[in-house]
């Protein structure tokens, strides 16, 4: 019973101690006309987006027409996320959004973006209340972007969604895991 019990609470102190998986995943598109269309994109104000400082929406500007291509993920809610821009040309910009992009109105659900096209840029943004994350490329030439590609690396620094329990969870299943353990007594002998 002790061996157990010990098992149980090395369990739960190597779960509670902030061990978490963490998620990389590549993203790439192809500029083909095709894509989601607008008439205003987001400013390229050069202030790259940092979680801990939460960047102001920068405004837009109008280039018509203005592509979109979009790409959802699932993270903990206030977990950390990062994103690389590994190639672009200036014709390309990234940013995040909360669940959904309106490209009628671009600030709304608006969390962060990468200041301006550039290869070897990182911004970082911390997941919202939702946990859903929406990494939108941009075009920022119309037209002349065709045949130009986007990549990035999207990183999720922290717990992919449910994938590990918060730590007041975690020791609701220890208590529940210890009360599931057989109770052993030693029964007294009759008095002679």
């Amino acid at each position: 019973m002790f061996k157990t019990l010990r098992s149980l609470v090395f369990l739960f102190a190597a779960l509670s101690s902030g061990i978490a998986c963490a998620d990389v995943i590549s993203v790439s598109h192809t500029w083909t006309g095709d894509e989601i269309s607008g008439d205003l994109r987001l400013m390229r104000n050069g202030i790259i987006s940092v979680a801990d400082t939460p960047k102001a929406f920068p405004g837009t500007t109008s280039t018509t027409p203005t592509y979109f291509e979009t790409w959802s993920f699932a993270a903990e809610a206030g977990s950390l996320v990062k994103v690389l821009v590994t190639a672009t040309t200036f014709d390309s910009f990234f940013s995040l959004y909360d669940s959904v992009l309106d490209v009628g109105n671009l600030g709304q659900n608006y969390l962060g973006d990468v200041g301006r096209s550039d290869s070897g840029i990182e911004f970082s943004v911390f997941a919202p209340a939702s946990g859903q994350l929406l990494l939108v490329a941009n075009t920022t030439s119309g037209g002349a972007a065709i045949g130009q590609t986007a990549n990035a690396t999207i990183t999720f620094q922290g717990p992919a969604a449910g994938a590990v329990p918060e730590p007041a969870s975690l020791a609701l299943l220890a208590i529940g895991a210890l009360a599931l353990l057989p109770a052993t007594r030693r029964r007294k002998s009759p008095a002679a």
